[in-house]
């Protein structure tokens, strides 16, 4: 059997979202809002004991004056940020919105998660300022 190595910053945390995200899309299937499906991955993540926050606002400031937010669909122990789509396929503009996120909330790691009627696709993005 081959052992895969876990050398990726947060391996078991994502490995277990993941694994709730594929979760989540096997009981409901395809068809629902995204929110049901946020209510639902937030529901298994908090049974599994992460804590998890809901639509978390981010302000945005520029010389110090507020210019805007953002809000992200979960954020998991304040390290793990979870964007979800519901649709036919992801786009640019998704991992955009992401990368914007990740800078925004100083956060390392967000999991963007596409529901579709052909099953969840989960990819892996990193904050990586270099």
């Amino acid at each position: 059997m081959l052992h895969m190595q876990k050398n990726y910053l947060y391996a078991d945390e994502t490995q277990i979202i993941i694994g709730v995200l594929f979760d989540v899309y096997n009981e409901l299937g395809w068809g629902f809002k995204e929110k049901r499906y946020e209510q639902a991955i937030i529901f298994d993540l908090s049974e599994k004991g992460f804590n998890c926050n809901s639509q978390k606002y981010c302000p945005i400031y520029y010389k110090n004056k507020r210019i805007g937010f953002n809000k992200c669909d979960i954020l998991v122990d304040n390290k793990i940020l979870i964007e979800l789509k519901v649709g036919e396929k992801l786009f640019k503009k998704d991992f955009d919105q992401v990368n914007e996120y990740l800078k925004n909330f100083n956060i390392k790691i967000a999991i963007l998660a596409l529901y579709s009627p052909n099953g969840v696709t989960p990819r892996r993005l990193i904050n990586n300022p270099t």
